[in-house]
């Protein structure tokens, strides 16, 4: 019983975290941590990168961004320091992917080395829309996205800010490591053997009281046959000197008669 409350539980909160979910997760703001990002000195480099979910799966958490969760609403807005002339704009974003064990990404990528300007910027913002992306990048299918750059233009840049917006994020579930099923079958192991201890110690019980019922019952029983012997025994004896003494009666009126 304790098992299968657990499990409808279980299978209640699930539901519940899968609804919320749904409902929360869309089009929400991703911002990211740009704490890693440098200063560039005006040379074409780049002062992030960031690498995503598919980009390097070793360090990816279940809160990494997926450039899949971006929807046709969503834009990059990048904010930063910047200093000295720049061509055109003084940011740029860059959307990479490259080959893997020698596997080239999917048809329709351009390159892979995508670089996109800016729909509007100013001093400190730059913003880029998710079209101009798409166009820069062949297709809207980002799963072969590995990584997300963000560079100068021959101007000294530092990124102090990064936020891509109205994604559909759904969070990837982590893994449960191998010790975790083990504890949790070891507990079920515990749980279901205290349970047969439990069960086993009720029966033996059940089992003595009904021996001693059955004990009792025998001993009232022989103590109810005992008692009545005795009453018949009495009562013969008693019918044997009544007889006696009406026989003795009976001869000593004969005689003097």
């Amino acid at each position: 019983m304790k098992k299968l409350f657990r499990i409808l539980t279980a299978a209640l909160l699930s539901a519940a975290m899968a609804i919320t979910l749904s409902v929360t997760a869309f089009a929400e703001d991703y911002v990211f941590d740009t704490s890693a990002a440098t200063k560039t000195a005006g040379s074409w480099a780049q002062s992030l990168i960031y690498y995503t979910a598919q980009g390097d799966p070793s360090t990816a958490t279940d809160t990494t961004f997926d450039p899949t969760w971006m929807t046709s609403d969503s834009a990059v807005v990048v904010t930063f320091e910047s200093a000295g002339s720049y061509n055109g704009y003084p940011c740029e974003l860059i959307w990479q992917t490259w080959d893997v064990d020698g596997v080239e990404p999917a048809a329709g990528i351009n390159s892979t080395w995508n670089k996109v300007a800016p729909s509007s910027y100013d001093d400190t913002t730059a913003t880029f829309t998710y079209d101009d992306i798409v166009a820069s990048y062949g297709t809207s299918d980002f799963k072969d996205v590995y990584a997300i750059c963000l560079g100068d233009t021959g101007n000294e840049l530092l990124v102090t800010g990064l936020t891509i917006t109205n994604c559909n994020i759904v969070y990837a579930e982590v893994e449960e490591t191998e010790a975790e099923p083990e504890a949790e079958e070891a507990e079920e192991v515990d749980e279901e053997a205290a349970e047969e201890d439990a069960a086993e110690a009720e029966a033996e019980t059940e089992a003595e009281e009904a021996t001693a019922a059955v004990a009792s019952s025998s001993t009232s029983g022989t103590n109810v046959v005992l008692i009545v012997v005795l009453v018949v025994v009495i009562l013969i004896v008693l019918a044997g000197i009544a007889a006696l003494v009406i026989f003795i009666l009976k001869k000593s009126k004969n005689k003097y008669y």
